[in-house]
């Protein structure tokens, strides 16, 4: 799934497709705002490939969006 490079003041505002895309990216970035993910733990040879989607911007966007509209 592609996430579309365009910035809006609302990320999650808007449509229910950014909505679901930071849902189903959440376990990939691990949002400070969602506690279900931010302990969780990877198996090794798992969390090492993921170190290089850090980055993303489709990941960068879910923090983001998180960040915006989700308390810790």
């Amino acid at each position: 799934m592609a996430v579309s490079a365009r910035r809006s003041e609302s990320p999650l505002e808007g449509t229910i497709l950014d909505s679901l895309t930071a849902s189903l990216f959440a376990p990939l970035a691990a949002p400070k705002e969602h506690p279900t993910y931010t302990g969780l733990q990877l198996p090794p040879n798992l969390a090492a490939e993921l170190v290089g989607w850090q980055e993303r911007p489709s990941v960068q966007w879910v923090r983001e969006s998180y960040t915006q509209y989700r308390r810790p």
